[in-house]
């Protein structure tokens, strides 16, 4: 049996769910499209596994005979790399409008928190369009400024990408070779080629290093900040999706948590972890 359920809000702690109730359950939603989901205190007796802050781990499904999730803390081994890293993170996410912002009246829907476009975009649903995502919130930016704020994105998920098929399972990385194989799908990279490989950088202290004809990562991806989701469930071409938490404020007690139900598996949050997951399956982070 699941848990937790599907459609939640999970917490973990009565203050917790004080701070939230007020605007996930009294006040009238910002969404009218969707409906409200309730409230649910998260019970760690009613889990099957607790990820421990310091613990790296696969999980496998024997029946399905495949992996089914993953948790890798310290993913990126230079703190300096890790500190420019996360630095890319606070400048996208406070430049770039939320995917959970409605655009036209420009007020924070449901969702705590800020999850943010990277690069290529399907378009909106009613006009449907593959472009690089054009989601700066000041329209007073330089053609330099945006250009570099872009290779910098870029950077960062080839910086990922790169970690990723350096530190994880082959069975994941070849669930993402099949998809470009499949689909023929092009790359992140600021020059909008077709080849797979391109040029980034990154900075380790003071110096910054180039990288170049090297392998760039899948054309989109998210940045988030402090960004909580009810538990769900959502379409993807591929089977597996990987976050990367580059830093986190605060001990286990203020929550963010990520839960994957099927399994009943809670994952502590800790800076500098990677989760490998399936987005098919009901899963959610905590507020």
């Amino acid at each position: 049996e699941e848990y937790p359920l599907l459609g939640y809000w999970l917490y973990e702690s009565s203050e917790i769910e004080a701070l939230w109730h007020g605007r996930l359950v009294v006040e009238e939603s910002p969404d009218g499209r969707n409906t409200r989901h309730p409230m649910m205190k998260a019970e760690d007796n009613e889990l099957s596994y607790i990820v421990q802050p310091n613990e790296s781990i696969i999980f496998y499904d024997k029946y399905m005979n495949e992996l089914v999730a993953l948790v890798l803390r310290n993913f990126c081994l230079d703190g300096e790399v890790l500190a420019w890293a996360d630095s890319v993170v606070a400048e996208v996410t406070s430049l770039k409008r939320s995917v959970r912002i409605k655009i036209m009246m420009l007020f924070q829907l449901e969702d705590p928190g800020s999850l943010v476009l990277a690069r290529f975009s399907a378009g909106a649903r009613s006009q449907p369009t593959f472009d690089w995502a054009h989601n700066l919130l000041s329209k007073h930016h330089s053609p330099e400024f945006i250009h570099r704020l872009h290779h910098r994105e870029a950077s960062f998920f080839a910086l990922q990408w790169n970690l990723m098929k350096a530190r994880l399972p082959g069975e994941v990385m070849d669930d993402f070779e099949a998809f470009f194989e499949r689909t023929g799908m092009c790359r992140m990279d600021t020059k909008q080629g077709k080849t797979a490989y391109g040029d980034y950088t990154i900075q380790k202290g003071e110096h910054l290093i180039n990288f170049k004809h090297v392998e760039m990562a899948p054309p989109s991806g998210m940045f988030g900040g402090n960004y909580a989701r009810a538990t769900h469930l959502e379409p993807s071409p591929h089977k597996y999706a990987v976050s990367w938490n580059t830093s986190r404020a605060g001990g286990e007690d203020v929550g963010g948590h990520f839960y994957i139900a099927r399994y009943g598996i809670k994952v502590i949050q800790t800076a500098n972890t990677a989760i490998v997951w399936k987005p098919s399956q009901v899963h959610g982070t905590s507020l």
